[in-house]
């Protein structure tokens, strides 16, 4: 279907919604909503799952594969300087943050060599938004060296305060980072370099005021944030909801003694096990998700609503190479107030404490994607956590892990191998369960109400609801530590893919995930979690197909900052 048969565009508001399942109790399976049953159907057919074993897809087709499963991304418009002064600007989605840092993949393509060349100068993590998604798209075009993609994408720059690099006036959330370290990803085949994964840490960051909240973060619904989809596709976010991560001592006594023991058995004794003790032990046990910090009880909110995400047009389909953000009614409306010398709030890292540096951070790099992790301890023991601070590379996933220390568990047991399942809709509930942080050898598993599938080639069981899961072998560990005190924040992992499960029922015809039967979930700031709203695709010409279209005085380097 061409881009003309579809529905335009429509910038909606994101809407606050009550979770999924609101009175959900501990151990309930999926199965108990007739979603999850809808959800579930045919998953014990032997057949049910297609394998994919890495080694035998050639990079592209790896590549198309797992940025389907693993959505929606953050995008990092990532602006340098080099050394002779040449500005450079290219977006990355295979991107996330920690508490203070920030980490990306580069592919080794020629037509990245500008953002990794200049990367240890420093660089600035802008965040993209609705009004101004047509010219950041525009600089991903693969530009000759020399070449700036500032002139022809139409955005404006500004002078960062620490690194050399300017900022994009045009994000309400800019973080300038300084050059951290650096690990190459590498075929697991033929040893060639796939990606140079860096690491930064976070010097200052930029917050426009008109879309904080009362509270200093970023207020979701005035952010508009963008995401990054499969094939050559980007999502709106659509319905927000909030669910609250309780302590293990908030919850422990609604919880039966049998649902935190550590069920070893095969999935279908498992399943026989749970129905017989969500039928004697658990009415009581309900998780509550009406924390008394929102300013709306759940019960004053709309029920959440499944919502199939909308193919339609892209923002701007008649967009033209270096038109401005204000050419547009929105854009207009978005930039007003920027001019004004206090219209974005400065945050030094340094001088913030870790929490509140924390939901800073996590409010406004959004949406993004869970890492619901599967690991097995030496002893036996099976363990699950999500973690929202990760993201992928062909071949390779990144995630990191609190220093706190309550997470633990599957920081001791990724070394023996993991499975990173994806979440989605039906079972999210029963994921967000798994956050809280059980004692050592209690099985989140129990009173997840979720059930093992066996791994192919690592020890850990794989989530069987989980439509996307990626069997992983232990690579690298590098550990994240605040720069005032050298407190040990995160140990961010990287890990190698193995074998990919992928449900055949929710995949299209080229193999990937379809967006409007995988039903993503994403993590966003605070206790929030949201749905994709809309999708629309935009490709990513060839600098042959574009050069004759932009005028010669945009393809110069633009220096001057605006004053």
């Amino acid at each position: 279907m061409s881009s003309q048969d579809l529905p335009p565009f429509r910038s909606r508001t994101p809407e606050f919604v009550q979770p999924p399942i609101p009175d959900w109790k501990f151990g309930t399976p999926c199965t108990a909503t007739e979603e999850g049953r809808k959800w579930m159907e045919g998953t014990d057919d032997d057949d049910a799952f297609k394998g994919v074993d890495p080694l035998t897809l050639n990079t592209r087709d790896l590549y198309n594969v797992m940025k389907s499963g693993v959505i929606p991304r953050p995008i990092a418009f990532v602006s340098t300087t080099s050394d002779d002064g040449i500005d450079n600007i290219a977006p990355f989605s295979f991107f996330n943050i920690m508490t203070g840092h920030v980490a990306f993949s580069i592919t080794k393509a020629e037509n990245m060599t500008d953002t990794l060349a200049n990367v240890r100068n420093g660089f600035v993590v802008n965040l993209i938004n609705e009004p101004w998604v047509m010219n950041s798209h525009a600089a991903a075009i693969p530009a000759p060296h020399g070449v700036s993609e500032w002139g022809f994408s139409g955005l404006t720059k500004v002078p960062s305060k620490f690194v050399k690099a300017p900022r994009v006036k045009e994000s309400a959330f800019a973080m300038e980072c300084e050059y951290l370290n650096q690990y190459e990803i590498r075929h697991p085949g033929d040893g060639t370099i796939l990606y140079i994964h860096v690491i930064g840490q976070v010097k200052y960051m930029h917050l426009r005021r008109s879309v904080l909240n009362e509270k200093g973060m970023i207020d979701v619904q005035k952010y508009k944030p963008v995401a990054r989809m499969g094939d050559i596709s980007y999502g709106t976010i659509g319905n927000v909801y909030r669910m609250p991560a309780p302590s293990w001592a908030e919850v422990e006594s609604l919880i039966p003694d049998d649902l935190k023991k550590d069920l070893t058995a095969s999935s279908s004794q498992l399943r026989v096990r749970r129905v017989a003790v969500r039928k004697s032990k658990i009415v009581e046990s309900h998780l509550k998700f009406s924390p008394a910090s929102a300013t709306m009880s759940n019960q004053s909110l709309p029920p959440f609503r499944s919502r199939t995400p909308e193919f339609v047009q892209p923002p701007h389909p008649e967009w033209k190479y270096g038109t401005p953000v204000t050419a547009t009614e929105e854009g207009k409306k978005w930039m007003e107030g920027t001019e004004a010398d206090d219209a974005f709030k400065g945050v030094d890292p340094s001088t913030t404490s870790p929490r509140d540096l924390y939901n800073v951070m996590k409010s406004g790099v959004v949406p993004r994607p869970i890492a619901f992790v599967s690991t097995t301890s030496a002893d036996g023991i099976d363990n699950l956590a999500p973690f929202s601070f990760f993201n992928i590379m062909t071949g390779g996933v990144a995630f990191s892990i609190d220093g706190s220390g309550s997470t633990k568990d599957t920081l001791a047991n990724i070394h023996n191998g993991f499975v990173v399942n994806l979440i989605s809709e039906p079972w999210v509930v029963n994921a967000h369960a798994a956050a809280i942080p059980a004692p050592p050898g209690v099985s989140e598993w129990g009173f997840s109400g979720l059930t093992k599938a066996p791994s192919k080639l690592v020890k850990a069981p794989r989530v069987k609801e989980s439509a996307f899961a990626m069997e992983c072998e232990f690579l690298h560990q590098y550990e994240v530590r605040h720069p005032r005190d050298g407190t040990l924040l995160y140990t961010h992992v990287l890990g190698e893919v193995k074998y990919i499960h992928l449900r055949r029922s929710l995949l299209n015809e080229k193999g990937a995930l379809d967006v409007q039967k995988y039903k993503p979930v994403a993590r966003m700031g605070d206790i929030s979690y949201g749905t994709i709203g809309d999708v629309y695709r935009m490709p990513a010409p060839s600098w042959q197909d574009v050069e004759p279209l932009i005028p010669d005085d945009l393809k110069k380097d633009l220096r001057e900052t605006s004053s």
